[in-house]
């Protein structure tokens, strides 16, 4: 009698976590089938030519979303002041979606800063996921000019920079 109690109390432990199992995995695939973005990248871009600094980010749409569904992605101020907010518009096919920020004062080097990715149901404005980065840059902010090198769709060289040190290059040499 005690050797079929023993061995019903193995098999009821043995059914428990074999159901235990199978329950997270089908949670973690439900999980997987309803997430609707994953990150793809995303950083700091510098464009010296017109001497900005911007945040860039990629999301991949993995899920079918409705047409209209909002992304809307909160980038921190490095300057201190209110949060860049920017909001794309959402279409059905999945792919890649990419965001840039407005330009960026001064970025600090070796400093985390804050990105809220939110994704947002068009009708309601209900958050459907949220995901949450920290971009973090080693450039220096003085390696920037203070003033655009360029100006225009033809990229001719701003006139306020006259008699300013070129910054490659002299127009001629060859760089060794």
């Amino acid at each position: 009698m005690r050797k079929l109690s023993q061995l019903s109390i193995a098999l009821l432990l043995a059914v428990t976590v074999g159901a235990l199992a199978v329950f997270f995995h089908f949670a973690e695939q439900r999980r997987a089938v309803t997430t609707k973005l994953v990150f793809a990248g995303g950083g700091f871009l510098y464009n010296y030519r017109i001497a900005e600094t911007r945040y860039g980010l990629s999301m991949r749409v993995v899920n079918p979303v409705p047409i209209g569904t909002h992304l809307e992605v909160t980038f921190e101020n490095p300057a201190g002041g209110d949060p860049f907010i920017v909001t794309r518009s959402l279409g059905t096919e999945p792919g890649l979606v990419g965001v840039e920020s407005p330009a960026l004062p001064d970025v600090a080097t070796g400093r985390d800063y804050a990105v809220v990715i939110r994704l947002r149901d068009r009708d309601t404005n209900e958050v459907l996921e949220t995901h949450e980065r920290r971009f973090r840059t080693n450039i220096d902010p003085s390696v920037m000019p203070k003033k655009p090198l360029t100006i225009g769709p033809g990229y001719h060289r701003n006139p306020d920079n006259a008699g300013a040190e070129p910054a490659g290059p002299a127009q001629g040499s060859i760089a060794k």
